[in-house]
């Protein structure tokens, strides 16, 4: 009995070891990432550029794939919007040879816009070649949806209650995927995000009369709206103007034209 006692205090001593060796490695991990971030925000500084850790931004997967995965990854740079005339990438370090080369030959035709990002984040973006190439996609605009995904919304979401009960549970990354079913499958002919003091009002129009769906944290309604203002051909660093874009929603049997609309509150 005392060597079991004995072998289950030293269990637990090893378990309380490891737990703290995983605390004190993540506490590493974030001061590390905390100073990575503060070098390239320096840097982009003093080239007089934009900075952005990418957590808030809508990845165009389509305008990812304007570069191969190899260049991609040999002159760290990944395209992340794409529109008639203009590109917008991120990279670490727009100096470098390879960036440079990369950047020139992407301006043949395009006007092109760059932000300096982190590695960290860089490579999360990267990491989204392989995910292109597994995903069957649902297209809609220049942003591509999981095609299962919105299929399984669309079951799942019947009515009013459904919408509600689904925005509560989602994540914040994949709410405009719910806003779009749960307006499909109620046939609602608007979709309303309207600021308030702390929070944003959502609201769908049905048979002309707005109903109250929810309400949203306002770091929800930025990651909507940033990928409304892609979908849209919008301009993403305009807040103080109104804005009006489109976007199309390709579905079986008709495609579905959804018209937008930004207005500064």
């Amino acid at each position: 009995m005392a060597d079991q006692k004995t072998q289950l205090k030293k269990s637990s001593k090893n378990a309380s070891a490891q737990k703290r060796e995983k605390e004190l490695e993540r506490k590493l991990t974030e001061v590390r990432r905390g100073e990575e971030e503060g070098k390239y925000k320096a840097l982009a500084q003093s080239l007089d550029l934009p900075y952005s850790d990418l957590k808030a931004t809508p990845i165009d997967t389509k305008a990812l794939s304007i570069l191969s995965e190899d260049e991609a990854y040999s002159s760290n740079i990944a395209v992340i919007y794409n529109s008639d005339t203009k590109l917008i990438v991120v990279t670490i370090d727009p100096n470098k040879p390879s960036a440079q080369k990369t950047i020139s030959r992407l301006k043949t035709g395009h006007k092109v816009d760059i932000i300096i990002t982190n590695p960290h984040a860089l490579q999360e973006v990267l990491n989204k070649y392989q995910a292109v190439k597994k995903a069957k996609v649902f297209e809609i605009g220049a942003i591509e949806l999981q095609e299962k995904e919105l299929g399984r919304l669309e079951k799942d979401i019947q009515n009013i209650s459904d919408v509600k009960d689904r925005v509560k549970k989602i994540s914040a990354t994949s709410l405009l995927e719910v806003l779009v079913a749960g307006a499909l499958k109620t046939e609602a002919s608007d979709i309303h995000l309207e600021q308030e003091s702390k929070q944003v009002r959502l609201r769908y129009r049905l048979d002309g009369l707005l109903h109250d769906i929810a309400s949203l944290e306002k770091s929800s309604y930025e990651k909507i709206l940033n990928r409304v203002k892609v979908l849209s051909k919008m301009k993403l660093n305009i807040h103080n103007v109104p804005q009006d874009g489109r976007f199309t929603i390709r579905q079986e049997p008709v495609p579905i034209e959804v018209r937008g609309s930004v207005r500064p509150s």
